[in-house]
C-alpha cells in the first residue's frame, strides 16, 4: 500500500519536497490555499536572490526563470564605508521558477486548492481538515505553509524566535549589476536593499526602512527567523518559513527552503524522519552565530558600528578582516556572522 504524504503549502519549500518525492512511489498531495493571482503576487515579494552554488546541491533541479545574474554584493555602512564581497548568484522571477518546479513534478503529485484548517495526530497518522471538510488521512505531513503555519500550530505548538516585516518595490529605473545592502544605524538592526530585476530595479527594506514614491509593484510580508526548536515530530516536518529557516542577518530564505524540501523528501524516502532534524542541527544554515549577530546589531550604537567597520575603509575584506579580528576581538562573531550570511545565506 502506498504511503500517503501531504505537503501543506506550495511555495519553494513545499514544491522542492514534492519535486524530490516524485517518482519514488509515494502518494503525494500538495495543498495550497492561495488562488493563482494571490499566489503569484505573494511570491513576487522578496526571496528572488540565490547563489549559483545552491543548485549544485539541488541537482537535478534547475534555476529556471532567471532574470539577472550577479557576481558581487556591496555592503554599505552608515558612515559610507563600502565592502564588496564576491557572491555569484541569480535573481529569479520567483513565480516563474515555482511554475516550472510544479510542472516538473505534477505527473506524480496531486495538487489541490484547499485551505487546511486543522491537523490531528491519530494512531500514528494525521487526520487533516479544511474549511470545506475532510482532506483525508495521511502517513506523513510536511508543513511548508509559511510564517503562520497551521502544521506548526497544531502539531508542534511552537513559535519562531523572532520575525520581521519586509516591504519590497519594483521601480522603473536602470538597475545596477550587483546587490546593494545599506545598513541602518537607528538601533533596529534593519537595512534596505537594491538589486537588478530584469531591466528594472528591485528595492526594499526591513521594518519600514525604505519607501518609494512611484513604483510598478509593492508588497509586504513577515519573515520569521531564528528557528522554532524541533522541526520533526514523528512523521510531521516543518520546513521553510514554517520552521523560521530564513537567515537572521540577510533574511534570505529561498536557499534554506529549497534544500530543506530536499532533505524532508530524503527523510521520507529513507524512512528516517530524524534525518531532517540532524541535518538542520548541523548545517551552517542554522548556525547560532547568525542569531547572535541579529541580537547584537540591535544593541549597537552608531559609534559601535563606525568603530567596527573602520578597518574596512579600503573596501577589501580578507586582510582588513584579519586586522579587525586582532584589534577588535569583541566583534569576531559579528564579522564572521556578516561574512557567512552573505556567503551561505543566499
Amino acid at each position: 500500500m502506498q504511503q500517503k504524504v501531504l505537503i501543506v503549502g506550495s511555495g519553494p519549500a513545499g514544491l522542492s519536497a514534492a519535486f524530490f518525492l516524485s517518482g519514488h512511489g509515494f502518494d503525494v498531495t500538495v495543498a495550497e490555499r492561495l488562488g493563482n493571482d494571490q499566489y503569484d503576487r505573494y511570491h513576487r515579494i522578496c526571496g528572488g536572490g540565490i547563489s549559483r552554488s545552491t543548485f549544485k546541491t539541488l541537482s537535478p533541479m534547475e534555476p529556471k526563470g532567471i532574470l539577472n545574474e550577479f557576481e558581487h554584493t556591496k555592503l554599505i555602512w552608515p558612515d559610507g564605508t563600502e565592502i564588496r564581497m564576491r557572491t555569484p548568484g541569480y535573481i529569479l522571477d520567483r513565480p516563474t521558477f515555482l511554475s516550472h518546479l510544479r510542472s516538473d513534478c505534477e505527473d506524480d503529485v496531486r495538487f489541490i486548492h484547499e485551505s487546511v484548517d486543522s491537523i490531528c495526530m491519530i494512531d500514528g497518522g494525521f487526520s487533516v481538515h479544511s474549511l470545506d471538510g475532510d482532506v483525508g488521512m495521511f502517513d506523513w505531513v510536511i508543513g511548508a505553509d509559511g510564517a503562520s503555519s497551521i502544521v506548526r500550530k497544531d502539531i508542534f505548538g511552537s513559535e519562531p524566535v523572532s520575525s520581521c516585516s519586509a516591504t519590497e518595490f519594483t521601480v522603473d529605473r536602470q538597475p545596477d549589476d550587483e546587490l546593494i545592502i545599506r545598513l541602518s544605524d537607528n538601533g533596529s538592526g534593519s537595512y534596505s536593499w537594491e538589486f537588478p530585476h530584469g531591466d528594472m530595479t528591485g528595492t526594499g527594506g526591513m521594518k519600514g526602512e525604505h519607501s518609494e514614491d512611484e513604483y510598478i509593484f509593492r508588497g509586504s510580508r513577515k519573515i520569521p527567523v531564528g528557528g522554532v526548536g524541533r522541526i520533526v515530530k514523528g512523521h510531521a516536518f516543518l520546513i521553510g518559513d514554517a520552521a523560521a529557516m530564513a537567515n537572521p542577518v540577510c533574511y534570505g530564505g529561498l536557499k534554506a527552503a529549497l534544500i530543506a524540501g530536499r532533505k524532508a523528501a530524503e527523510s521520507i524516502i529513507r524512512d528516517d524522519p530524524e534525518r531532517l532534524q540532524r541535518w538542520w542541527d548541523r548545517t551552517i544554515l542554522s548556525d547560532r552565530r547568525f542569531m547572535d549577530f541579529n541580537r547584537r546589531l540591535k544593541e549597537w550604537t552608531p559609534e559601535d558600528m563606525h568603530d567596527a567597520v573602520r578597518p574596512f575603509k579600503s573596501g577589501h575584506v580578507i586582510l582588513p578582516g584579519i586586522l579587525a579580528c586582532i584589534t577588535r576581538p569583541r566583534n569576531i562573531h559579528m564579522y564572521f556572522g556578516c561574512l557567512f550570511a552573505f556567503r551561505y545565506g543566499w
